[in-house]
This record gives C-alpha cells, sequence and structure tokens, in this order.
C-alpha cells in the first residue's frame, strides 16, 4: 500500500541517520583537538560546520533529478573519506595528533567526510519535510546517533582511538548508504495523504500566503540561520573552549534535547502557523500543538525567549565555571549540562516547526529546493560564525551580545505577516 511503503521509507531514513550519525558522533568526539594547526582551532567541530558547506557545494552543482538515484552513493564515499582519513592518521600522527601539512590534509578530508554526511542527511530531511511531522522522525535518527556515538565510550568505559572510531565510521556509513538505497528503490507515489493534502489546499485557499509566499519562504531560511547560529553555534563554541574530556557531554546534552524535542513534535502534532489580528492587516508567528485533543498555542517570541535565556545562563555558567576543577556529574556541572538541554529543545521545535512550514509551501508552491537551501544556509552560517567566533577571545558580553542579536533577528524575520 502507498501509505505503507511511505512509512517504511521514513523509518529507513531515520535508521540510515541513526547510523550515519553514530559514526559521526564518534568522530566528533574523539577529533576535538587532534589538530595542532593556529587557524584550524576547533579541530572537528570546525570540520563539522565547514563540511555543511562542501555539502551545499555538493547541492548546487548536482541536478535535483540525480539526487535520488546517487544519495546512498554519498554516504558510501563518506565511508570511503574515512579509510583515506585513518590512512593519513595512521602515517603522520605524533601522541595522536598532527601538525603542519598533515593536518592540514586530515583537516580538509575531515570537512569532506561531513560534507558527503551532510547531503545525505539533508536529502533525507527534504523527503520527510512538509509531510505530517515526518520530518521529526528522520531527524530523531540523527540526534540519537550523534548521542550515543559522543557518550556511549565514557558510558560503558570503552577506551577508543581516533583510528578505531575511523574505521568503525566507515563500516557505518557504507550500512547507512544501503538503507539509503533501498529506501530508495520503494515506490514513490506523487500524492501525499489526506492532512498533507488538505494543509496545502488551505495554503492556496489563504490570503495571507497569496501574495508573498516566496519572500516568506526566504524569511524563514533566514529566521532557521539565525536561530542556528544564536543557540547550536555558541554552545558548539564554548564545547571548543573546556577541556576535551568535558566537551563530549557538552555536545551530547545538546542533542539529548533537540531528540526530545524530535518526539514532542510529533507527538503533539506542532507546526508553525500565524494568527490574525482582529481589525488589522497583520498577523503573530505561533506554535500551534494538539495536546488531548485541543488545539494550544504559544508565541514564537516566547518560545525564543525561553531559549535565549537557558542559553544566556549556559554561557555565563561556563565561563564563571571552573569545568577543569569540578565534575560535570555534580550539581552545578549537572544544573548546566540541563540548560543545555532545555536551550537545545526549544530551538530544535522552532526550527522543526520552520523547516516544516517551509517543506508545506515549498510542495504547495512548486518552490524549487527551498528545504535543501534552508539547511545549506544554515551550514554555512554555522561555519562562518564558528570561526569568527573562534578567532575572538568569547568574552562574556561578546557571546551574549551574538546570543541577542541572532535571536532579535530571527524574530523579526517571521514574527508578523501581512495579510
Amino acid at each position: 500500500m502507498p501509505g505503507e511503503n511511505q512509512s517504511t521509507r521514513y523509518y529507513l531514513f531515520s535508521l540510515s541517520n541513526l547510523l550515519a550519525a553514530f559514526g559521526g558522533g564518534t568522530i566528533l568526539g574523539k577529533g576535538i583537538g587532534i589538530i595542532n594547526n593556529t587557524f584550524l582551532q576547533g579541530g572537528s567541530i570546525l570540520s563539522f560546520f565547514v563540511g555543511t558547506i562542501f555539502g551545499l557545494i555538493f547541492l548546487q552543482f548536482i541536478p535535483k533529478k540525480w539526487s535520488k538515484t546517487i544519495a546512498c552513493s554519498f554516504s558510501i564515499c563518506g565511508g570511503l573519506t574515512s579509510i583515506i582519513l585513518l590512512s593519513v592518521f595512521e602515517a603522520n600522527a605524533i601522541n595522536g595528533r598532527l601538525s603542519d601539512t598533515p593536518a592540514l590534509w586530515f583537516f580538509i578530508l575531515l570537512c569532506t567526510r561531513f560534507g558527503f554526511w551532510f547531503y545525505s542527511r539533508v536529502l533525507r530531511a527534504s523527503a520527510a519535510a512538509g509531510q505530517q511531522q515526518r520530518i521529526a522522525w528522520v531527524e530523531l535518527g540523527y540526534y540519537l546517533g550523534v548521542i550515543f556515538g559522543l557518550i556511549i565510550w565514557e558510558l560503558f568505559g570503552i577506551n577508543i582511538g581516533m583510528a578505531a572510531a575511523l574505521l568503525l565510521d566507515a563500516i557505518l556509513q557504507f550500512s547507512a548508504g544501503s538503507l539509503d538505497w533501498v529506501a530508495n528503490r520503494l515506490v514513490l507515489f506523487s500524492q501525499n495523504d489526506g492532512i498533507a493534502e488538505s494543509q496545502i489546499s488551505q495554503l492556496h485557499n489563504d490570503k495571507k500566503t497569496n501574495n508573498d509566499e516566496k519572500v516568506w519562504c526566504w524569511r524563514l531560511a533566514i529566521a532557521a540561520v539565525f536561530l542556528t547560529i544564536a543557540v547550536q553555534v555558541v554552545i558548539f563554541n564554548l564545547a571548543h573552549q573546556v577541556l576535551g574530556s568535558f566537551s563530549p557531554y557538552i555536545l551530547a546534552f545538546f542533542y539529548f534535547g533537540v531528540a526530545v524535542a524530535a518526539i514532542v513534535y510529533k507527538r503533539f502534532k506542532i507546526k508553525l502557523d500565524w494568527n490574525v489580528l482582529a481589525k488589522k492587516n497583520s498577523s503573530y508567528a505561533v506554535i500551534c500543538s494538539t495536546i488531548a485533543q485541543k488545539n494550544k498555542k504559544i508565541s514564537f517570541f516566547a518560545g525564543s525567549f525561553l531559549s535565549l535565556f537557558s542559553v544566556a545562563i549556559v554561557i555565563v555558567g561556563i565561563i564563571d565555571w571552573r569545568w577543569g576543577m569540578i565534575s560535570p556529574v555534580e550539581t552545578s556541572g549537572t544544573l548546566l549540562l540541563t540548560f543545555v538541554s532545555i536551550a537545545a529543545f526549544f530551538y530544535e521545535i522552532l526550527t522543526l516547526a520552520i523547516l516544516d512550514r517551509i517543506g508545506l509551501e515549498e510542495k504547495a508552491y512548486h518552490h524549487q529546493n527551498m528545504i535543501v537551501v534552508t539547511y545549506g544556509l544554515m551550514g554555512v552560517g554555522a561555519a562562518v560564525s564558528f570561526w569568527i567566533l573562534g578567532t575572538m577571545k568569547n568574552s562574556l558580553l561578546e557571546l551574549l551580545f551574538t546570543l541577542v542579536v541572532c535571536f532579535m533577528f530571527s524574530v523579526l524575520m517571521i514574527q508578523k505577516r501581512l495579510i
């Protein structure tokens, strides 16, 4: 049946995301501080963000009609790149670190590997966007995979080095590519399910979106970029500043927060909409959900403020807190990590709602590749801002300024919509 095939396809994409992200998370955690180069501070975290730019280049130059056919090949290419990385590391690492020219080549290859990962992930998410919150399940596999890759080794006391991490990643990327191949072999149907079709029909009949739907897709995309810089980039930058043994905990708790958000997003059928103001020619952005068969709404501004407040506490806490002297399992450490998860939770709810709305309007108005472009812009914005923050002193005022300005622009982009 069409519905069963589609559901199976999304579950396969989620599992593929899980495997690929498990390998990526392992490399992300083990690669922090592995590159000894003044201009490449951040190591695996910086290559993670720069890799999204590589992925965007792939997305721009590969025709869309080819993308579904060769999507599985990019996961396999990621596995092959990990094997090459393993060879470079084994031949040139001194005490587990790389310097000079080998460090530069390793960084470029690692960026390429993350670029392949980004490309495959975006195609999976693009297939699910605008389909009754199914993007949440597909993204959930990604988040869980990163969490497992970051902390599972510490939890079970397994000492795994960078070489073993790269070998494991190669195997996982090959497996993810195989699942993508199976998913794309399933019969695809041009018709969406009834609910998605009714939502698209409603968009066509909605006066709010008749005149500016293309502009609003771009405004939504820009809002997602600023949200990503304000939350993910700032928190990842803080993770880079602390001692290496604690960085994976910050990243893992971040991804734990977004994983919970993905479940909540799907469970309560959350979406982004605009409430029409009485007797005014405009509307304001709200996050809608269905709880106990009752429709609930919270303003987009309020949701953004909750995330902003949590990130601000994390900034103040980590800068003032001596990570090297206190264990993250102690009260102060646990509290800060909890705020990392809370910030990530609200960030992901808002971002998924934006992406789902873009996907819905993309299908309704036949805008090409807006989800793909949005992921690309988020990646480029994150990479550039992470590098810029890495070259700065990262004082309390600088990080708080970045946080507030980015949230302001994000809210301004979509808060008010003319009708």
